[in-house]
C-alpha cells in the first residue's frame, strides 16, 4: 500500500479525478466488536475518508456518514451495517447516537447503512471508520511511499480516466527522479470496481471506479 504523506501531500491533489479517497482494509480476523452482553463479534471493517462515501453509493437507513471536521479531528464516530446493529441493538433505526465498542474503543454510530454483497468486495464491511482513529495510519515502510492505503478514484468517463493515468505516471516519473539513489515505485493501469470484484474481468463501460 501507500504511505499516508504521499496521499495527503499528493494523490488528494490530482486535477483528473472527481474525487479521492484512502482506504485502509485487514485481515476480517483482526476486529472485534464488544456488546455489552452477549459474546464478542468479529467485523469487516473499512477505514477511511468521507470522500469514500462520494465513490461507493451507499443506502442509508439513518443517519449519514462522519462529517469532514470529525474526520480531521480524529473523533471516534462509525457508520455500520444493518445487519451489525440488529446483533448489537437488536433492532436497525433509533441507533444513530449510540456508542459501540470496537477493539475496545467506543465510537459514536452516525449512520447505519444496508449491508451489500460480498461480491463488491471495495466497498463490503461491517463498520466504515474514519482513518484517522486508525492508531498507526501515519505509518510508513521501509521507504516513505509505503504504507497501510490502497487509494480509490472517482471519474466520470473514459476521457478522464485516461488524462488521471496519464497525471499519475507523470507524478510517479517525478517522483521516481527525485528519488533515484533510494527508491523507485512502478505504475500499473486503473483498474475498474467491477473488474476487481469480478476476478479481474475487464468491462469497458465502467470507467466511474477505479483503484490503484
Amino acid at each position: 500500500g501507500f504511505g499516508y504523506n504521499l496521499l495527503s501531500d499528493m494523490l488528494y491533489q490530482l486535477k483528473n479525478a472527481e474525487a479521492v479517497s484512502g482506504v485502509i482494509r485487514q485481515d476480517n480476523n483482526s476486529h472485534w466488536v464488544h456488546p455489552t452482553m452477549g459474546i464478542d463479534i468479529k467485523i469487516s471493517t473499512i477505514f477511511t475518508d468521507p470522500a469514500f462515501f462520494k465513490i461507493y453509493k451507499y443506502e442509508f437507513m439513518e443517519g449519514s456518514y462522519f462529517s469532514v471536521a470529525d474526520f480531521e479531528s480524529g473523533i471516534r464516530t462509525v457508520v455500520i451495517s444493518d445487519k451489525l446493529a440488529q446483533k448489537v441493538f437488536h433492532q436497525t433505526k433509533g441507533v444513530v447516537g449510540k456508542l459501540i465498542t470496537i477493539d475496545k474503543n467506543d465510537y459514536r454510530v452516525c449512520g447505519v447503512v444496508k449491508l451489500g454483497s460480498k461480491l463488491g468486495s471495495m466497498s463490503y464491511a461491517d463498520v466504515i471508520l474514519p482513518y484517522k482513529t486508525y492508531p498507526s495510519y501515519h505509518d510508513t515502510f521501509y521507504h516513505e511511499p509505503l504504507g497501510y492505503f490502497e487509494i480509490r478514484f472517482l471519474v466520470k468517463d473514459e476521457v478522464q480516466g485516461i488524462a488521471l493515468q496519464e497525471e499519475i505516471e507523470a507524478l510517479i516519473a517525478n517522483l521516481n527522479q527525485q528519488h533515484k539513489d533510494e527508491w523507485t515505485i512502478s505504475t500499473r493501469p486503473l483498474r475498474s470496481h467491477f473488474s476487481m470484484a469480478f476476478n479481474h474481468m475487464y468491462h469497458e463501460n465502467n470507467y466511474k471506479v477505479t483503484a490503484w
